[in-house]
């Protein structure tokens, strides 16, 4: 399949199989996988799916070439259906469908205990998948074929899950993961630090990665800074020039410094009611889905709208009372245009200025 149709034909997929629309499906992503692992290796299961696997090659860990591995979940991929990719493409007669092997999987693997076993066959407890937010092995494991990359994806939440071709070949993901690697061991050695001063300013560093699971690890290691995070992430509050990062800088801010950045927190509410005073007369009701606006205008307003909704949710982990008038005044006025209301999710902005008046409240 070409890569660049790969996001279409996810869609498509999805459009034309609503059985799978089930709720919060597993799906691989390879940043956290790389992130949270111990032992990454390419690996072979041989012609018996039965989660028994040699090592090929080691891109990080302590595993060698020719040690066996065993993963019991990884049996539940025996029957072929499991391990068929799934495309539009599939549904032509004249296209029959890709079926991957399990001659060559990269597995990205955290150790649970120490090796009790004489022979180099681990015991299933001594490993676990690295990144386990669902289902476990399916978010820790991929495929590569042809020298593509396939894994098991949730391209939209709520919706399902499937077998689908990643966007890079067996090299580029060992580039990616020896990337990510290389910043996570930098992030282990300054949690080690006792100056907790250091390792703020060690995360400060990462902020502006490009990738997106070490900004949220930076940021959460600054919300766990405390007092000596603040004036950074003021710093980045401040800074206009880069506003996507506002939210989780919010996030981090109300973390670090409690009830004591309410006052600040409400400012910004101020700020965020007079952007939407300026903006929102001009906005035509459905603009949010593309209408009458450049690409850069619609990205920048779903930026505020973003920032906005993360203050609020900043100032439900609080409850001082200070922040209250400017609550009740935004969400008085963003209720008061259909345009702003009907914004994404109808309603979700001025539902959550309601949680935090209901909070406070309570």
């Amino acid at each position: 399949m070409n890569p660049a149709r790969s996001a279409v034909v996810l869609v498509a997929f999805l459009s034309l199989c609503p059985q799978l629309h089930a709720g919060r499906g597993a799906s691989f992503y390879l940043d956290r996988a790389a992130w949270h692992a111990t032992d990454i290796v390419v690996a072979n299961e041989g012609a018996i799916i039965d989660g028994t696997l040699t090592v090929l090659a080691v891109w990080d860990g302590k595993l060698a070439v020719g040690d066996s591995v065993y993963i019991p979940g990884l049996s539940k991929f025996a029957e072929e259906e499991s391990r068929t990719v799934r495309t539009i493409f599939e549904f032509d007669r004249d296209v029959p469908p890709v079926v991957v092997s399990s001659q060559r999987m990269v597995l990205f693997l955290k150790r649970a205990k120490k090796e009790s076993t004489p022979d180099k066959l681990a015991s299933a407890s001594a490993w676990q998948p690295a990144s386990s937010v669902v289902r476990g092995i399916e978010e820790s494991v991929a495929w590569i074929a042809d020298d593509r990359a396939y894994a098991i994806t949730q391209p939209i939440s709520p919706g399902g899950s499937f077998l689908a071709e990643m966007l890079y070949s067996e090299n580029e993901m060992r580039e990616s993961v020896r990337s990510v690697v290389k910043i996570c061991n930098q992030f282990r050695a300054a949690t080690d630090l006792t100056d907790v001063g250091s390792r703020a300013k060690n995360a400060a560093k990462h902020v502006s990665s490009p990738r997106s699971y070490v900004r949220y690890q930076a940021f959460k290691m600054l919300a766990e800074s405390g007092d000596d995070a603040l004036p950074f992430l003021r710093r980045v509050l401040r800074d206009k020039s880069n506003v996507k990062l506002h939210k989780h800088a919010v996030e981090a801010f109300v973390t670090a410094g409690g009830e004591a950045v309410v006052p600040e927190l409400t400012r910004m509410v101020g700020q965020e009611l007079l952007f939407w005073k300026r903006a929102a007369p001009s906005l035509k009701y459905g603009w949010s889905k593309g209408r009458d606006l450049e690409q850069k205008r619609l990205e920048y307003l779903n930026d505020r709208y973003e920032i906005a909704l993360a203050v609020f949710y900043a100032l439900q982990k609080t409850k001082s009372p200070i922040c209250k008038a400017a609550v009740e005044e935004f969400r008085d006025y963003w209720r008061s245009l259909p345009q702003l209301e009907d914004l994404r999710m109808p309603g979700e902005l001025s539902q959550a200025c309601d949680a935090v008046l209901q909070r406070l409240g309570e």
